[in-house]
C-alpha cells in the first residue's frame, strides 16, 4: 500500500522542475497561471567527506521507493502578464542508502527541503514560416536549500562513527529557457539555471531538454531528461563536503489558465 501511495504521489505532484512542459504562449496582455505536474524516475547520487571519512552512495528508483518514508513531492507554479512571469518552485527528498556492511561500510540519509522562486523576462519571441516559432526566456533567482544528514561508518580497523546535523544554503541563480516549435503544437525546450559561486553551495546547476506537445492552448506534455547538481563545502564543519547530483528522465503535463 506504501508503495501504491508513493507512485501515485510521484506521478501526480512531483515538481515540473524534474519535468520541464511549454504550451503556446498567452497574448502580450493576459494574465496566466501554468501548474505543471509529472513524473521522473531518478537517480540521485553523492559524494563527500565526514569527520575526514570519504563516503560514496547512490540510490535508484528502487532504492528510493523501498527506503523513503515520503516521496519525491512538490509544485511548479508560473505565473505573468506581458514579457514578464514568475516561477514558484519547491521539493522535499529523503534518500537513505547502504553500502557495504557492518565490518566496512556505511549507512546514509539525506533529507532535503529546497525553494526556488524565480522572475523571468521574454527577451525574444519570433514567428516562422509553417508555424515555427522561438522563444527565449531569461532567468534570475534564488534557490534555498536545507539539508539534513545522517551517516554511520563501520570500520574494523577504524572504528565505527556515527554523525549527524544539518546546513542550509541560499544561492543567486541565473539561467535562460529557450523553446522552438516546429509546428503549432510540436517542438522542444531546453532551460538551465546555474548559481552558488561560493554564496551558499560552490557551484549548483539545474539543467533540462524536453520534446513538448501542446493538444491545444490549455493542456500539453512533454518527454525529456533533467540534471541537477550542487557542492556543498565547509572545512570547518563535521560535513565537509558533499557533492550531490539527482538526474533522470521525465515526462509532464501542463495545465494553463
Amino acid at each position: 500500500m506504501k508503495k501504491l501511495v508513493q507512485m501515485f504521489l510521484l506521478v501526480t505532484v512531483i515538481i515540473a522542475s524534474f519535468c520541464g512542459s511549454a504550451l503556446a504562449e498567452p497574448t502580450a496582455k493576459d494574465w496566466y497561471i501554468a501548474l505543471r505536474l509529472g513524473y521522473s524516475p531518478f537517480t540521485m547520487e553523492a559524494d563527500g567527506t565526514v569527520a575526514n571519512r570519504n563516503f560514496h552512495t547512490k540510490a535508484d528508483l528502487s532504492d528510493i521507493m523501498d527506503k523513503m518514508d515520503t516521496t519525491l513531492g512538490g509544485i511548479d507554479v508560473e505565473f505573468g502578464m506581458g514579457k514578464w512571469f514568475g516561477i514558484l518552485q519547491g521539493m522535499y527528498m529523503k534518500m537513505e542508502t547502504e553500502e557495504g556492511n557492518t565490518a566496512n561500510g556505511h549507512t546514509a540519509m539525506l533529507k532535503q527541503v529546497a525553494f526556488n522562486p524565480t522572475v523571468g523576462y521574454k527577451v525574444y519571441q519570433g514567428n516562422f514560416e509553417g508555424n515555427q516559432s522561438l522563444h527565449i526566456d531569461a532567468l534570475a533567482g534564488l534557490s534555498y536549500m536545507k539539508t539534513s544528514w545522517e551517516f554511520n561508518f563501520y570500520d574494523t580497523v577504524l572504528g565505527n562513527l556515527s554523525r549527524s546535523n544539518d546546513f542550509s544554503t541560499l544561492d543567486p541563480m541565473v539561467g535562460a529557457r529557450v523553446r522552438y516549435m516546429f509546428t503549432k503544437n510540436f517542438g522542444m525546450m531546453a532551460q538551465g539555471q546555474i548559481g552558488g559561486f561560493g554564496v551558499g553551495t560552490e557551484l549548483q546547476y539545474i539543467a533540462s531538454a524536453n520534446l513538448v506537445y501542446a493538444f491545444n492552448h490549455m493542456i500539453s506534455m512533454a518527454v525529456g531528461y533533467k540534471y541537477w547538481y550542487f557542492k556543498y563545502e565547509d572545512e570547518g564543519a563535521v560535513l565537509k563536503k558533499l557533492e550531490q547530483k539527482v538526474y533522470g528522465p521525465t515526462i509532464g503535463l501542463q495545465l494553463t489558465f
